[in-house]
Parts: structure tokens; sequence; C-alpha cells
């Protein structure tokens, strides 16, 4: 058993979260420590971009799962969620890089220029009493722990 796992990211990829998250689960210590983060389908930036929103990114993106399927299944396996955020700084990094992404002409050809960047940048300062409200920003980061 271990004590800790890291979920960077995964989930959103693979054929079958679910069955990774119960062997995550199933492979942690009592008290151990699952972490994982992945694109917020209930973010800002998904209710306004829609289709054009950076994390849609089909079909690398399988699935977008909501913070509460998360923990509801999460718990079903023994797990405890300890924190749930979308205002760390991994979060606030995937805002800029969202409206960043929303800003190209053709956003999957190329990055963006220096001028694209800093315009991202303001937007994202703008925007973010908006999305470091609730669960409203681009990528949340949870925590769990598993039951002894």
């Amino acid at each position: 058993p271990s004590r800790a796992i890291a979920l960077w990211h995964a989930l959103e990829h693979l054929p079958d979260p679910w069955a990774v998250l119960a062997a995550a689960a199933a492979n942690l210590e009592p008290e151990g420590v699952l972490a994982i983060a992945m694109p917020n389908p209930q973010a800002v930036q998904f209710r306004l971009l829609r289709g054009r929103w950076a994390h849609v990114d089909a079909p690398r993106h399988l699935y977008l799962i909501p913070a509460a399927e998360l923990t509801r299944r999460a718990a079903a396996a023994g797990l405890d969620r300890l924190e749930l955020t979308t205002s760390d700084l991994a979060g606030r990094h995937w805002n800029r890089f969202g409206w960043e992404y929303a800003l190209r002409r053709f956003p999957a050809r190329r990055p963006g220029s220096r001028r694209l960047v800093i315009a991202s940048q303001v937007v994202e300062r703008a925007l973010r009493p908006l999305e470091s409200r609730g669960l409203a920003g681009t990528a949340y980061s949870a925590v769990f722990r598993k039951r002894e």
C-alpha cells in the first residue's frame, strides 16, 4: 500500500476513470492520501465558451467529471474528501491558459504570441474574483484520505 497517490490531470483521459479511482483507493494504506486534479465542467469558462473551451479537448479528454460526482465515487471507494478548490496556483494557471486558448484565432495550431499571453493575463486577472468564487475556476484540485 502507498501513503500517497497523485492523479494530476489524468482521470479525464482514461476510458474507465472509476476503475482507476477504485484501484488507487484500494492501493492506499489507511489514512493514505489521494490527490486529484482535472478540468472543471462547472467552470465559468465552460459556460461562456462551450465548444471553444480549451478543456473540451476531444478526443484526448474522454470525460469532464463534476467535483460532486468525483466526491461521490471516492466516498463509495472508502475515501473522505479533505480539500476541494479551483483557486490554488495550478487552478489559476489553467484559468489563464483557458483565456489564452480562447483568444487565439486558430488555438491548436501554435502557441500564442507574447501580446496574446499578456492579453490573457489581463482577462484572467479581471475575472479572477468571478473564477475564485465557489468552484467556478477552470480546473479543480481535490484531496481525499482513505478511511481506517
